[in-house]
């Protein structure tokens, strides 16, 4: 087994088993939300699938199989775990709370976890690499995460299934991707 040690600007302590990613994770350029392509893509805001667009994110997850590390749900000073995947949206959301958002596609009702994922630690407040992109954020309609680069900072950005745009609040999250193939622009 491939094991990896981050260094800065992460700052985790524990080793990253290179297995213990989740790949597939996109950018849809509708909603501007991040989802779970694997599984079929999810519902829009719109009521047809997300269209990916740039990069293709690989989360770090902590409650699955050889990765199971009850350590790593822990927040810290720079991750935050219990991001998971909506079983009828495929967005990413925050389940910490017990108001689950809004879901694009649960009938007006909040995000559900789908079981068959895992839990995410995110990294935020930290500096952005070539492997990692910055400005993604937390919506406080829906709480999805969503991309926050585009436009004024404190404006509503994308399309949120709360109404309107989302939303930012609270860290402003840094999420590690694949570096895409030499020539290819993302």
């Amino acid at each position: 087994m491939l094991v990896l040690y981050l260094i800065s600007p992460l700052t985790w302590a524990q080793p990253l088993v290179a297995s213990c990613r989740t790949k597939e994770w996109r950018f849809c350029n509708k909603c501007q939300a991040m989802f779970y392509r694997n599984d079929g893509g999810g519902v829009c805001t719109d009521g047809k699938a997300h269209k990916a667009q740039g990069y293709n994110f690989d989360l770090p997850y902590y409650d699955s199989g050889p990765c199971r590390d009850a350590s790593k749900k822990r927040e810290t000073a720079t991750a935050q775990p219990r991001w998971r995947c909506c079983k009828y949206c495929s967005v990413l959301f925050f389940d910490g709370y017990s108001n689950k958002g809004q879901s694009s596609a649960n009938g007006r009702g909040g995000h559900v976890a789908q079981i068959s994922t895992s839990g995410h630690l995110l990294p935020h407040d930290v500096p952005g690499t070539s492997t990692t992109q910055t400005e993604w954020r937390f919506c406080n309609k829906c709480h999805a995460m969503f991309y926050d680069g585009y436009g004024e900072k404190g404006t509503e950005k994308g399309q949120c299934p709360a109404g309107g745009g989302h939303m930012a609040q609270g860290y402003g999250f840094v999420l590690p991707h694949e570096l895409p193939p030499v020539g290819v622009l993302r």
